[in-house]
């Protein structure tokens, strides 16, 4: 069950079921941030990528052109990121 802004703020669930098959509840909550915030965050992810010698798992690099196969990757759940080539090489 999706809760939250990608399925509205509200959702009908049975309290008995939660209680009978012993479910949690969870909740994650993904912060906002100004584009400025974002590349900051951004350049201090990649800073201890560099130091610590690691690099992202990239799955997967498609053309624009080819981004749908790139969902369609992103929906198996494979790891990796799916890098998208914006401009031609």
């Amino acid at each position: 069950m999706v809760v939250g802004l990608l399925a509205g703020l509200r959702a009908e669930i049975t309290v008995g079921l939660l209680i009978h098959k012993n479910l949690k509840i969870e909740g994650l909550s993904v912060g906002y941030f100004t584009p400025e915030e974002a590349r900051t965050a951004w350049s201090e992810v990649v800073c201890l990528l560099n130091r610590a010698g690691q690099r992202p798992a990239v799955g997967c690099l498609v053309g624009f052109e080819e981004v749908q196969a790139g969902f369609d990757r992103l929906s198996q759940g494979l790891l990796g990121k799916v890098v998208v080539r914006m401009i031609e090489s």
